[in-house]
């Protein structure tokens, strides 16, 4: 897969692309709420402070900003290379170190502490 150093894409089925993953301009929640939006039914690849690597369908966000992802395979970094499906999962924010978003245009798209992150898998 290869990688984007920007999240400007336009996912497959939707007119308009993400907004730019940037700490210095924050976007009105309504452009906060069409993003998200179109994130819904997107694969997700969230990174967990605790070693975790859960991959699965995204499905929605609460106002905590928890993650939940559904028909999930999760992995430990350093553990068998095998992971467990856990179907639905919950991710609280404060375990997010990476979130990356698949799309079948592009690769993946990176949001990560406000940053791009151009190796995703070294």
């Amino acid at each position: 897969m290869s990688s984007t150093s920007s999240s400007s894409s336009t996912p497959p089925g939707h007119s308009s692309p993400l907004p730019p993953v940037s700490s210095s301009s924050p976007l009105s929640p309504r452009h906060t709420v069409d993003a998200i939006k179109r994130l819904l039914g997107q694969t997700m690849r969230i990174c967990a402070s605790d070693g975790r690597i859960f991959i699965g369908t995204f499905v929605c966000v609460d106002k905590q900003k928890n993650i939940v992802l559904s028909n999930t395979d999760e992995y430990r970094v350093g553990g068998p290379a095998q992971g467990r499906y856990v179907t639905m999962v919950m991710v609280p924010w404060r375990l997010v170190v990476k979130v990356e978003v698949q799309s079948l245009s592009t690769g993946m798209v990176v949001a990560r502490n406000g940053e791009d992150d151009e190796d995703l898998y070294t």
